[in-house]
C-alpha cells in the first residue's frame, strides 16, 4: 500500500508539490484569495482545451460514469420532467450527457466564456434543445429561488475559495425536497496523484494547478 509519507519525496522531486492543495484545518473554511497558489482561470481559457484530446481529456474519460451516477440518483428520488442545474458546468460534459437522456431540462452555469462556447457547440452538434448555458457565478446564481429539482456539482467544490457561500446559494435555487449531488476526487494525496496528476496532467497534459482544497 502506497502511503502519503512515501509519496511526498517523489512529489517534491518531480516538482509536483506546488500542485497540491494547501491542507486546511477546516475543510469548509474560506480560503483568502491572497493566500492561495491555485489558478482557476488558465485551465479553461480556450475552447480547444475542452476537446476530447485537449487538456480536459481526463474529464471526458470520467464523464460517462458520472452522468450515469447523477441520472440514477435523480430518477430514484424525483419524477420527470427533471429541471436540473449543472453548477460550474465547464465544457458541458455532464449537462449534455443528462440532456441526452429522457425527461431532462438542463441549465449550465460557468464563469468561463470559452467553456460555455464549447458546451453550446456540443449541444448543437447533438441537436439538444433541452439544455441552455450561460455565464454565472456559484456565489450569485442568475436564477430565482427554488428553480431546480436537482443541482449537480461535478469537480467544482475543490476549486471554490468560499465554500459556505456557494453552498448557501445552491440551496437557495433548489426546490423543497430537491437534490444536491456532487462529486470530487480530491480526497487525499494518493487520490490526487492518481486522479488529478494522472487524469489531468498526464492524460490531459494540463500543466496548471487549480484545485484549492481536499475533501
Amino acid at each position: 500500500l502506497v502511503t502519503v509519507a512515501a509519496l511526498l519525496p517523489l512529489l517534491v522531486a518531480l516538482g509536483f508539490w506546488a500542485l497540491l492543495p494547501i491542507p486546511l484545518p477546516d475543510r469548509l473554511a474560506v480560503i483568502p484569495e491572497s493566500e492561495t497558489r491555485i489558478d482557476n482561470v488558465r485551465p479553461y481559457d480556450s475552447v480547444e482545451k475542452w476537446a476530447a484530446n485537449g487538456s480536459q481529456a481526463g474529464l471526458h474519460l470520467l464523464n460517462p460514469a458520472r452522468a450515469v451516477y447523477f441520472d440514477e440518483r435523480i430518477r430514484a428520488a424525483l419524477q420527470p420532467p427533471f429541471r436540473v442545474l449543472d453548477a460550474g458546468c465547464g465544457g458541458g460534459l455532464v449537462s449534455n450527457a443528462l440532456a441526452a437522456r429522457e425527461g431532462y431540462l438542463v441549465e449550465g452555469v460557468d464563469l468561463s466564456p470559452q467553456a460555455l462556447e464549447f458546451a453550446s457547440s456540443q449541444a448543437a452538434k447533438a441537436d439538444l434543445h433541452n439544455v441552455r448555458f450561460q455565464k454565472g457565478s456559484l456565489y450569485e446564481l442568475p436564477f430565482p429561488a427554488e428553480s431546480f429539482d436537482a443541482v449537480v456539482v461535478s469537480d467544482v467544490l475543490e476549486h471554490l475559495l468560499d465554500l459556505p457561500r456557494a453552498l448557501k446559494e445552491l440551496r437557495r435555487v433548489l426546490r423543497p425536497q430537491g437534490l444536491l449531488l456532487f462529486d470530487t476526487i480530491d480526497r487525499s494525496v494518493l487520490s490526487f496523484v492518481v486522479a488529478i496528476l494522472g487524469a489531468e496532467h498526464v492524460v490531459g497534459n494540463n500543466n496548471n494547478n487549480n484545485n484549492n482544497r481536499y475533501f
